[in-house]
């Protein structure tokens, strides 16, 4: 996206730049909405270990039993 904005426009036709700023921002909504999902999957892992493992661990207690 950084490269998008970066290199010179200045002999693009209107319709070239408004159709590659209609695709930066198709990327910059995907890029943000996988951010957030990410986000949400995180903060729902109380244990680090098991969000690196791919596992949800909602209670430690249960963990400690189930490994046991």
């Amino acid at each position: 996206m950084s490269q998008t904005l970066l290199r010179s426009t200045h002999n693009d036709s209107p319709a070239a730049l408004a159709e590659e700023w209609r695709i930066l921002l198709g990327n910059v909504k995907t890029a943000g909405r996988s951010a957030h999902q990410a986000a949400l999957i995180l903060s729902a892992e109380r244990d680090l270990a098991a969000a690196q493992r791919g596992g949800v661990v909602l209670d430690a207690a249960k963990a400690h039993h189930a490994a046991h």
